[in-house]
């Protein structure tokens, strides 16, 4: 028979990073994306097809990828099934709200993010898009 060295896993730092992530946000289910999220999301992607805010800003027809909550669940949990909370967007454009959230959690100012949804001219410089 042949030596062969043994076999191990890599350790990769970033992997570890984003394990201990999960684990610091908890589950979806705890996080309250549960069975009846998961109805009214269904729900709402099938009367909102469409990215709602790439609609804000004249690009017709780019389609939805999730429903995202306008006002944060982890901020506002008594607004999580509330349709009124809800909006249809892209991957790109939940991206873009992402850091629009941040944005308004480090000033203080989240009950702001449901006038800057709406009204894109509302927003902070760095979130309207350049004419």
């Amino acid at each position: 028979m042949i030596d062969r060295p043994t076999r191990f896993k890599v350790w990769r730092p970033e992997k570890a990073h984003a394990v201990a992530r999960m684990e610091f946000r908890g589950s979806a289910h705890d996080r309250g994306y549960d069975s009846k999220w998961s109805r009214l999301s269904e729900a709402y992607r099938r009367k909102n097809p469409f990215c709602e805010e790439c609609d804000r800003w004249g690009d017709d027809a780019v389609t939805a990828d999730l429903v995202d909550h306008i006002l944060p669940v982890r901020d506002f949990p008594l607004s999580r099934l509330s349709w009124g909370n809800l909006q249809s967007l892209c991957n790109h454009c939940h991206g873009i709200k992402g850091q629009m959230e941040a944005f308004a959690r480090e000033r203080g100012k989240l009950r702001d993010l449901t006038i800057w949804v709406k009204n894109p001219e509302m927003r902070p410089r760095q979130f309207q898009r350049p004419r």
